[in-house]
């Protein structure tokens, strides 16, 4: 045992470089993980963040969602869970919620908004939510009755809900912040809190007028403006609305108790109990928990290929340094057999060695954890001085550092102890069947022999590219997949197990490729650095086949990713909508309100912006509130009449949507293809995939859903074919997004109406009952979930009824236009004070990008490992090199030869591994988007990353290489020594 152990630090010291390489492979992913952890154990518990949604002095926080009649919410005890809504729902009011609560106990309903407009006479202002009592209050709250007696000596009219216009009670900063004095009439208005992707058209066109009744002393020089409303005020605002969550606090004496939450949530209500969170229910009285099955296959088996990929990486990647030592150990090793030396005490000499890399590694990697954990701690606590507006921030080590979970050091090194131990394993058995006398004499009789098992790559192959193959022709048949969540599980496991398969089968039939490779370079006119470099990769394919092999895995990552990113990239230009052009910016407001108040906000900030910005141009967009489609309106002038569906259920609603041109249309069940939409000029294509059209929400910023557009505004916007589209608009027409529904020939654009009804299996089936051609013209995708876009002329001759300011869109200056950036118009952005609350904006996605290091990041970091994989390589190999190069040398051969013998060797493992990664990259991205598309009918164009492979092919190797050559110099006369 002592003698393992000794020998295995003598070879550590002996091969510094080796040892100090391997340890840092084991030391930085732990350093990383270690860091990571801490900083999650770091974060507050998921009872600790409940709390913080119970108002300081309250019992209980209530959020009631817009729930059907009938459903119960199955909450965790904390209330922490998934939100739903229901826009065609109501929230359960308080009169269903009370009943629930102890006599004892008040409910009181506030309002939840990220900000509060505000306008009277002299000024129009945003107010923030701020601390208010209690501290989840914002900053317009309800009167509550125990204070009114406290305000009574401050108000001029007492608060009254029977008054004809409500009351208001206001700060001292509230007043001096609006200019509002006791009597004014004020204009208060703010979007519930709304699960739909934002909160805005919650309260279109409706804002609310109160009295200042009062003003009372702000609590301190520091006091943020205030407001209390009348009691009942919040629910009279919510009376029909529609989709909108409701917000109450519970205060009182008793605390809410486990069954009371259970007896809220039949009213679809999720219950934050401050008592419930401290002291939870027993296990047995919980709602028992429901496992998605689907979901739970899925993450397990993403979990298993992600740990048997970056597990087999790994072991690529640390195997050859211990296949090095005992290969450079080979000869000691072998005169240790011969004297009587066991297999198993052979096999302990090289796991001893991993075991000893592993623990420095591991103690390497917990110091760098503890750094980089308390520094991350110190960053968290950095953030929430600054998110919270605090200025006392102090650099205080110490105290960060007694947040660390310290438990994670220990941990951290006995994992790297395994870590080396486990990559230590193969060299370790590989030993035992070297050949003693191979090894004394130095001379290899089987060193072009053919490797073994020369089938396995072929089987292993063509059984991941099989498991494939039947799993897309399946799925392409089956249609009705989706309803079987068991079958579901099996066919992610069928991909996981596919995956895996490609990959052993790649790696496997590595060594049979090197070998084919030195056989046909053997006596050729192959420059001899390439010969040997083939020679080598045979010889010592144990040292070899696993840098190669973590390479071909990362170039096949690499491709894989960045195949997925232009895919996406591609998808998200098919789909979404098109508005404007680059150095164009739309503005407008988050809550649209009546027409004054939308104009003077978007005024205001174009003003501002225009102090800041180089803007040349402006026009307005406008949007309908509501649209009276019917098929008198569309056959006005002589329309194409399609007879009306008899025998079925009508209903009363009827819609305008994109016809098609004469003579076409798409059977029912099936969808105008991608090529249909994108050209006009194609004739119509049908499929059972769905191309969906428009995202709709953009950030804060939700896209009319009845545009109306001006000449101006449609040539403001600068997309291809605006100047064409301006024409047709200033005579009247209209903009089709989808080339289906346009002709290019004739200039024709055609629009239909059409009705909702039941077929004979009561499924919901659309109905066209007219069909009109107008004077048109093509933007592919503009806005494209409406389909068209009218100008005013006939928007009212087709029914939009209410057509209001949208927003603007800015024109910026050409010379500025094109190399406009976001941290330009940030930069700006900022000037707008208070309107930044109610104001939001819209960019092209040129402007709207993140930095180009965080867009290429993942590249960057896969380039990275890549370029590690081959130094690694050159590092481990430039020991064995020696005794080559001294025979070499002692022969005639240049000194600069064994330069380029490294870039030789570097660059045939690059070359085989890059290839084939590169081809079993792209070919599984194109397989997952299939099936992808198999499964929810999407469409997705599948893009080969061309930029990418060419960052691949040509200046990824010509860096590696130039860096390998500028390295590998061999400082002559070489120093000859034995092996071990």
């Amino acid at each position: 045992m002592k003698l393992a152990w000794k020998m295995a630090w003598r070879d550590a010291r002996r091969h510094l470089t080796r040892t100090i390489l391997a340890t840092l492979l084991i030391a930085v992913p732990i350093s990383a993980g270690t860091a990571k952890v801490a900083v999650q154990l770091a974060s507050p518990s998921i009872e600790t963040v409940s709390l913080k949604d119970v108002p300081a002095g309250a019992q209980a926080r209530i959020l009631a969602q817009p729930y059907p009649e009938g459903i119960t919410v199955k909450q965790p005890y904390h209330g922490q869970m998934g939100i739903q809504n229901y826009m065609d729902k109501m929230a359960a009011s308080a009169e269903q919620i009370a009943p629930h609560l102890n006599a004892k106990n008040q409910l009181w309903q506030f309002w939840l908004s990220p900000n509060v407009l505000a306008k009277n006479d002299r000024h129009i202002a945003i107010l923030k939510i701020t601390e208010a009592q209690p501290e989840i209050m914002p900053l317009i709250a309800e009167l509550p009755a125990d204070a009114a007696a406290q305000l009574q000596a401050a108000l001029a009219v007492a608060p009254s809900s029977s008054d004809p216009v409500p009351h208001a009670v206001l700060n001292q900063s509230a007043a001096n912040y609006l200019h509002a004095h006791i009597g004014d009439q004020l204009a208060l208005s703010g979007a519930p809190a709304k699960f739909d992707g934002g909160q805005e058209g919650a309260f279109h066109e409706k804002h609310f007028t109160y009295q200042v009744a009062g003003i009372v002393p702000d609590e301190n020089s520091h006091s943020l403006p205030k407001i209390w409303a009348a009691p009942g005020w919040v629910k009279d605002t919510l009376t029909g609305v529609h989709g909108v969550f409701g917000n109450y606090v519970v205060t009182g004496t008793e605390p809410v108790t486990w069954p009371q939450i259970k007896e809220i949530n039949r009213v679809g209500a999720i219950v934050f109990s401050r008592d419930v969170i401290l002291n939870p229910p027993p296990e047995s009285e919980r709602y028992p928990v429901e496992i998605d099955a689907e979901s739970l296959s899925r993450s397990l088996v993403d979990l298993a290929v992600t740990v048997a990929i970056v597990g087999l990486l790994a072991l690529f990647l640390l195997t050859p340094a211990f296949t090095v030592s005992a290969e450079q150990a080979a000869r000691s090793l072998a005169m240790i057999a011969v004297a009587g030396g066991t297999g198993r005490q052979l096999r302990r000499i090289i796991t001893r060695q991993g075991s000893l890399v592993g623990l420095l590694g591991g103690v390497l990697g917990a110091l760098g954890g503890l750094i980089l954990g308390v520094t991350g701690l110190g960053l968290m606590t950095w953030q929430k001085y600054w998110a919270e507006g605090l200025e006392d921030f102090s650099f205080d080590p110490l105290s960060w550092a007694g947040n660390f979970t310290w438990w994670l050091l220990p941990v951290a090194v006995l994992a790297g102890l395994l870590c080396g131990w486990i990559s230590s394993l193969l060299p370790a058995i590989w030993v035992n069947r070297n050949n003693l006398l191979e090894t004394l004499t130095g001379y290899v009789a089987n060193a072009h022999t053919r490797p073994r098992y020369r089938f396995l790559p072929p089987l292993l192959l063509l059984a991941g590219v099989g498991a494939w193959a039947s799993l897309l022709i399946y799925t392409r048949k089956e249609v009705e997949i989706r309803a079987s969540s068991g079958m579901l599980s099996t066919l992610y496991l069928l991909s996981g197990v596919g995956t895996v398969l490609v990959v052993l089968g790649l790696v496997s039939a590595l060594p049979h490729l090197f070998h084919l490779l030195s056989s046909r370079t053997r006596g050729s006119r192959v420059g001899l650095a390439w010969r040997l470099a083939a020679r080598d990769a045979t010889i010592h394919r144990r040292r070899v086949i696993p840098v190669a092999s973590a390479t071909l895995m990362v170039v096949m990552l690499y491709v894989s990713t960045t195949t997925t990113l232009v895919t996406w990239d591609q998808w998200k230009d098919d789909v979404n909508d098109r508005l404007i052009a680059q150095g164009r910016i739309l503005i407008a407001p988050k809550i649209p309100l009546e027409e004054d108040f939308n104009r003077e906000l978007v005024d205001k900030t174009r003003q501002i912006l225009e102090k800041e910005l180089p803007i040349v141009a402006h026009a307005d967009m406008y949007n309908a509130e509501e649209v009276a489609a019917s098929a008198e309106r569309l056959q006005h002038g002589g329309p194409q009449q399609v007879k009306q569906p008899s025998g079925s259920e009508i209903y009363p609603e009827s819609y305008y949507s994109l016809g098609y041109r004469p003579g076409e249309s798409c059977p029912p069940g099936l969808n105008t293809t991608l090529e249909s939409r994108r050209d006009p000029t194609q004739p119509l294509t049908c499929t059972r995939r769905t191309v969906v059209s428009g995202a709709g929400i953009y950030g804060d910023l939700e896209l009319p859903e009845n545009p109306v557009l001006t000449g101006d505004a449609m040539r403001a916007t600068g997309v291809p074919g605006a100047e064409e589209a301006a024409k047709v608009l200033d005579a009247g027409g209209v903009v089709v997004s989808n080339g289906y529904a346009y002709n290019p020939a004739t200039g024709q654009a055609w629009v239909s109406v059409n009705r909702s009804r039941h077929d004979a299996s009561g499924s919901l089936q659309s109905e066209v009952i007219a069909n009109r051609a107008f004077p048109g013209a093509f933007v592919y995708n503009l806005l494209a979930r409406t389909g068209f876009v009218p100008s005013p002329e006939l928007a009212k001759e087709l029914g939009y009824y209410d057509a209001h300011l949208y927003g603007q869109i800015l024109v910026l200056d050409q010379s500025v236009g094109d190399s406009f950036t976001q941290a330009q118009l940030e930069e700006a952005w900022s000037e707008l004070g208070d309107l930044q609350g109610v104001m939001s904006y819209l960019v092209p996605k040129m402007t709207a990008a993140p930095p180009w290091w965080m867009l290429h990041s993942l590249r960057i970091g896969l380039l990275g490992l890549l370029f590690a994989t081959v130094w690694i390589s050159l590092a481990l190999s430039r020991t064995q090199m020696q005794a080559d190069m001294a025979t070499l040398s002692a022969v005639g051969a240049p000194p600069g030869f064994a330069r380029r013998y490294a870039t030789a060797q570097a660059g045939l493992l690059l070359l085989v591994s890059t290839v084939l990664g590169a081809v079993a990259g792209f070919a599984l991205s194109w397989a997952r988007f299939r099936l992808q598309m198999n499964y929810d009918d999407g469409v997705y164009r599948v893009v080969i990353p061309w930029a990418d492979l060419l960052v691949l092919a040509v200046p990824a190797p010509l860096l590696m290489l130039s860096l390998i050559w500028l390295t590998s110099r061999v400082r002559l006369p070489l120093s000859v020594r034995s092996r071990d």
